[in-house]
């Protein structure tokens, strides 16, 4: 949700009400960067799509891919040209339409998220959640040695009057927090 605020926002670059026939630094900035994040984020969404619902065991491309497109987009984001040129811009607050002063902040907000002064750390965060991506996405819930999906689960436990068939089914509900425990701490 965070996600497509700050997308919503970025986006609205061309609702600025002040009008001027000269292109101003600042929006040459905005509208640079809106495309340049707009590209990258659709590109980290469509990876992510594909990791999260064609799982195939073994298959490590989906999981490259995310940390790929995911990199990229957080190398953008939390760039320190952006954070410097956000950051300069905001110094002269009453030169700026307010739409202007929200984008600003909001790249400097999304920049908090990637920061490219500990790019290390943003690098190991995209592939732990990747990992927790995975292995959430990927487990296989299975009550009495059979696979069941999640909408199954759901409908056992809405409408089920056996309690021994409810209890294993809220039992294998909850099975797979075991598997993302330790990735959940790490991240």
């Amino acid at each position: 949700m965070k996600k497509l605020a700050f997308l919503l926002l970025i986006a609205s670059v061309g609702c600025n009400p002040k009008t001027e026939t000269k292109v101003s630094d600042v929006d040459q900035f905005l509208n640079s960067y809106t495309e340049q994040f707009l590209a990258l984020y659709k590109e980290y969404s469509e990876a992510e799509w594909q990791a999260n619902t064609k799982i195939i065991e073994g298959d490590t491309l989906a999981s490259y891919n995310v940390t790929q497109a995911g990199g990229a987009y957080a190398s953008f984001t939390g760039s320190a040209e952006n954070i410097e040129q956000a950051t300069k811009f905001l110094q002269n607050k009453t030169s700026l339409s307010n739409i202007q002063i929200k984008q600003l902040e909001a790249i400097l907000y999304a920049a908090a998220s990637n920061p490219g002064t500990v790019s290390n750390l943003v690098e190991e965060k995209i592939k732990a959640d990747a990992a927790q991506n995975a292995a959430l996405f990927g487990f296989d819930f299975q009550i009495d040695g059979k696979s069941v999906s999640t909408n199954e689960i759901d409908e056992i436990l809405k409408t089920s009057d056996n309690l021994d068939e409810r209890l294993a089914a809220w039992n294998t509900s909850k099975e797979v927090g075991v598997g993302l425990k330790d990735g959940l701490g790490n991240l």
